[in-house]
């Protein structure tokens, strides 16, 4: 009968392995013991064990670090990161099976120990990305237990890595033989490294060229929509904002933002590439710059200075899912935007407003018709009595640019609007008095205790786009489009639209004595 049994020279607990197994055979009759030598070649369990770690160090866990670190579709990277990782999660059970199942090695050694190591990091890594996804998707409540569950992921994936490339090394020192011990952990640290090596000298260098967000999402076959269209969508209550001229529709998302749904009210309807992503302000190129500066420009409103965050990849991976549709560049709005605002007027070739008696409107343009965006209160300057039941206030509003200059004409008003804390947009039309603007545009606002004029006299930015033509007010028999004679009527604050009409009127005619303004005061 064939006999299998281990063996040891002293009474400490050993790992029954090839050096200490015998396979012997025993003869009942003659009452004889035969040894039988055991093979010197490695066992097929020996062997998937090795290729498991090797594959699963050398191979896939490299490429799971670099697709979570460099990969470049936004949308995917995370799906990826996780079969990748499963698959390690995978190869190393198989190996810790086969070790137990061979009974190969020895339970004292470094090799062993490092080995049970690999297998509690692995499992801490894996419990502790599955878990944060899940606390992702529940409320905003969890998302800091998530943040810090993330963070362990992170930091545990590193140390596992390293660690696990040190128990193949280990493994290959216990393999080879005294003569051939150095040439083959030499050879398996170079090809071990090999991988990692230039996935990360690759992603590096691709780090550094810029592709279009949508393209890194994506998200290139989605339907194009006009800003008219998400200024309509968004008045009708739909929660939809802008980032990259991507649009996200994130109205099932708002109880799950880890800052809770105010940081994403505050976002809805407009572009909210200068909150999403600051970092990219750092870049020297032109978008870099034009974030940077309108950054600084945020920065004077402290409300709108903590909705600032650099998002991780985790969350634009996030927002992917949220992507519903995308518009046309914003550059190619400013261009349509000028060309159509210069042709409300008559066309002229003088740049002196004054001497031709036109309005042209400079090509950087500080307020866009459809596009909202935040303005800093510069000023607000009480115009009538303290006593006065309902005061009247001068508001100014900064331009980023402060050399920046906007030109309006009679008619002409801007459309503010803020977001309330339950989400809620309040929108009112309020009329410029000057129809040239350098550096910032000038209101005249009565405050009556309605949402628009409280939120006004306690907040520190609004938003606005403009402008907006309510009426034609222009003489179209005019080339100047002035009147020889002007009667104006109003009463209360209707006065501010006629202050546009007289300043563009003293402006541009040659009859400015022939202006008549009949007002009455309303209590």
């Amino acid at each position: 009968m064939d006999v299998i049994f281990a063996f040891s020279s002293t009474t400490d607990s050993v790992w029954h392995g090839p050096a200490n197994r015998v396979h012997t055979r025993i003869n009942f009759f003659s009452f004889g013991v035969t040894g039988l030598p055991v093979p010197p070649s490695p066992s097929s369990l020996l062997i998937l064990h090795s290729v498991s770690m090797f594959i699963a160090f050398a191979i896939l866990y490299p490429l799971g670090i670099y697709v979570a670190r460099y990969y470049r579709n936004l949308g995917r990277w995370l799906a990826i990161h996780q079969n990748l990782l499963s698959s390690v999660t995978s190869n190393v059970a198989v190996a810790a099976l086969t070790a137990i199942i061979g009974t190969f090695g020895n339970v004292n050694s470094a090799h062993y120990k490092v080995g049970m190591a690999v297998i509690g990091l692995i499992a801490l890594n894996f419990m502790c990305g599955s878990t944060a996804m899940k606390l992702y998707n529940m409320h905003h409540k969890w998302s800091s237990l998530a943040s810090v569950l993330k963070t362990i992921h992170k930091y545990s994936g590193i140390v596992a890595y390293l660690v696990g490339i040190a128990a193949c090394y280990l493994g290959v020192a216990e393999l080879s033989t005294q003569e051939s011990g150095t040439y083959l952990e030499l050879s398996f640290l170079i090809i071990v490294l090999i991988v990692p090596v230039t996935l990360f000298v690759y992603g590096e260098r691709e780090k550094h060229f810029a592709t279009a967000s949508k393209d890194d999402m994506g998200l290139n076959n989605l339907p194009f929509f006009r800003w008219e269209d998400v200024n309509q969508r968004v008045s009708l209550g739909a929660k939809w904002i802008v980032i990259d001229n991507i649009i996200y529709d994130v109205h099932k998302y708002l109880n799950f933002h880890p800052g809770g749904p105010h940081a994403l009210y505050q976002m809805i309807g407009i572009d909210a590439k200068f909150a999403f992503d600051p970092k990219k302000a750092q870049s020297k190129d032109k978008d870099g710059q034009k974030m940077k500066k309108a950054i600084e420009f945020h920065k004077y409103d402290p409300e709108l200075e903590k909705l600032m965050h650099c998002h991780s990849r985790f969350a634009k991976n996030l927002l992917s899912g949220f992507a519903m549709g995308q518009l046309r560049g914003e550059e190619s709005l400013e261009a349509s935007n000028s060309s159509s605002s210069t042709n409300l007027l008559a066309s002229s070739d003088s740049d002196s407003l004054l001497e031709s008696g036109r309005i042209r409107r400079p090509r950087t343009i500080p307020v866009h018709v459809e596009i909202y965006k935040h303005y800093i209160i510069e000023k607000k300057i009480q115009l009538t009595s303290p006593n006065a039941p309902n005061a009247v206030y001068l508001i100014r509003l900064m331009f980023e640019d402060e050399h920046a200059e906007i030109s309006n004409k009679p008619g002409d008003s801007y459309l503010f609007q803020f977001v309330d804390a339950t989400g809620k947009l309040v929108t009112r039309s309020y009329t410029p008095i000057s129809c040239v603007s350098n550096g910032g545009i000038d209101f005249m606002i009565k405050m009556y205790n309605g949402e628009m004029t409280h939120y006004l006299m306690n907040a520190q930015s609004v938003r606005m786009r403009g402008p907006v033509p309510r009426a034609h007010l222009l003489n179209p028999f005019s080339d100047t489009g002035t009147w020889k004679v002007l009667g104006l009527i109003a009463g209360g604050t209707g006065i501010t639209a006629m202050l546009l009409v007289i300043d563009y009127h003293m402006r541009n005619s040659i009859h400015k004595k022939t202006v008549f303004l009949l007002k009455k005061s309303l209590p």
